[in-house]
């Protein structure tokens, strides 16, 4: 049975690290897909962008709203139909 995780750009490779440590958990490694989620711009309560630096906006993972879009995008979805779930 495949398992898919999502992660966001700053932390999966500890979560993938964190599984090859551990064995993969006795799932085949074949089995256990990571995919990373996409990033939002940030806004205060005033509706205005704030910034990570100077000329740069500040973003973080949009979580579980973008999942599906993640799926899709980062091919999930394709492996899934490959394996018939």
């Amino acid at each position: 049975i495949p398992l898919y995780i999502m992660c966001n750009s700053e932390n999966r490779h500890i979560i993938e690290d964190f599984f090859h440590e551990n064995g993969h958990f006795g799932i085949k490694e074949q089995d256990l897909l990571f995919f990373t989620q996409g990033s939002i711009p940030i806004m205060n309560k005033q509706g205005k962008f704030l910034l990570r630096e100077k000329h740069r906006i500040a973003q973080e993972p949009h979580g579980n709203g973008g999942v599906f879009r993640a799926l899709v995008e980062e091919g999930m979805i394709s492996d899934m139909k490959s394996r018939g779930v």
